[in-house]
């Protein structure tokens, strides 16, 4: 998913302001804008577009100043570094809810199985709310430039392993 990028272009068009606090009015422009594409990328639920755009809202306001929003728009060192706090601090703990769409609806076109898909989806999406902070500060580490924090934590060797692990035990019902 490429929410990331859409916050980088969502508020590069914000007026700077003499404080560095985001405002409720750039918070509300950044929702509504994360909602509009959030649904045309079409990839989840109605219900989980608003209620991550509500979280990555949230986030922002709490975690980024207008001067790291517009670092980010830069080429150089400090770009990067405003990049990966918003990776770590905004994204991060949003990630569970889009897990979990994206795990069940690929669980569901491969296995058919909506008792396995949704306790598969349900706690991936705990380890997501868990561990994604860490597994993304350790992609990090080690590759300071990526820009896609969800496919990073989702194709990563942490993800894949507890994702079978949780399979298996869900396919055994020792998970429920």
């Amino acid at each position: 998913m490429h929410f990331f990028l859409l916050f980088i272009v969502i508020f590069t068009s914000l007026p700077a302001h003499a404080a560095t606090v985001l405002n409720a009015q750039q918070v509300q422009r950044y929702y509504d804008n994360c909602k509009r594409n959030a649904a045309a990328e079409q990839r989840l639920t109605p219900e989980t577009q608003d209620i991550f755009c509500q979280c990555t809202a949230r986030m922002t306001q709490q975690n980024m100043s207008m001067e790291d929003i517009k670092a980010t728009t830069g080429n150089d060192q400090n770009a990067r570094n405003a990049i990966n706090k918003m990776m770590l601090t905004v994204y991060a703990p949003c990630m569970e809810f889009p897990v979990r769409d994206l795990i069940h609806a690929k669980c569901q076109a491969d296995v058919a199985q909506t008792g396995i898909c949704t306790c598969l989806s349900s706690n991936m999406a705990k380890y997501t709310q868990a561990q994604s902070m860490k597994l993304l500060g350790d992609i990090l580490r080690r590759n300071p430039n990526v820009f896609d924090p969800m496919g990073a934590i989702l194709e990563s060797q942490e993800f894949q392993a507890e994702q079978k692990r949780i399979t298996l035990q869900c396919l055994t019902g020792n998970l429920q």
